[in-house]
């Protein structure tokens, strides 16, 4: 018998459960049968939707955390670059400003650093086999988007009449995922709000 073979059987318990799993049987059901009270499971089955979720704001924080900006001017160009496009960027800012809830690009920019930094809750819808979206919500009154890029689809304040995130995105059968957000995120927005306050 080889070392290989005998360090096999220690992974898995003993022979017989060895040769069960070579036999192709489930290794989690070889487990959990003889230890019932304490199931193993896979490490996705674990964190669920939420890994999908700290992988898309772990894209978003390598786009922002090298927020770096001497004048207004600098910082809307900034904020610019985590839309699709500057065309995205515009078409979204000349909405806001139709809807009259924000002054200007520059005021777009702090609103939405605003929420960010200050959000209580985050939704995620998860697709198998289209983008997800993941949503920031601050005090229930502004909200920001982004897609499993982490790029930012739109930021807006809350409107009554639109179909409201999670009951969309239900509809279109995706798997909504909501949790509260986590700090080491806002800080790091607090520190761009903290940057944008000296401009």
């Amino acid at each position: 018998m080889t070392k290989f073979r005998k360090k096999q059987k220690e992974i898995v318990g003993s022979y017989q459960k060895l040769a069960e799993f070579e036999s192709s049987k489930n290794i989690e059901r070889i487990f959990n049968r003889l230890r019932p009270k304490y199931p193993i499971r896979k490490y996705i089955n674990v964190v669920g939707y939420n890994s999908k979720m700290k992988h898309i704001e772990q894209k978003i924080l390598s786009r922002v955390t090298s927020f770096e900006a001497n004048t207004k001017e600098e910082a809307v160009a900034y904020f610019a670059k985590l839309w699709h496009s500057r065309i995205a960027f515009e078409k979204h800012v000349k909405k806001r400003l139709d809807e009259g809830v924000i002054s200007d690009e520059y005021d777009y920019l702090q609103k939405t650093i605003e929420c960010l930094a200050k959000a209580d809750e985050y939704i995620l819808a998860a697709y198998e086999k289209s983008w997800d979206r993941l949503r920031y919500a601050s005090n229930g009154d502004w909200f920001v988007i982004f897609n499993e890029d982490g790029i930012i689809l739109t930021s807006h304040k809350k409107d009554e009449t639109k179909v409201p995130f999670e009951q969309k995105h239900a509809q279109l059968g995706a798997k909504l995922q909501k949790g509260k957000v986590d700090e080491k995120f806002r800080e790091v927005f607090k520190s761009i709000q903290a940057k944008l306050g000296k401009l």
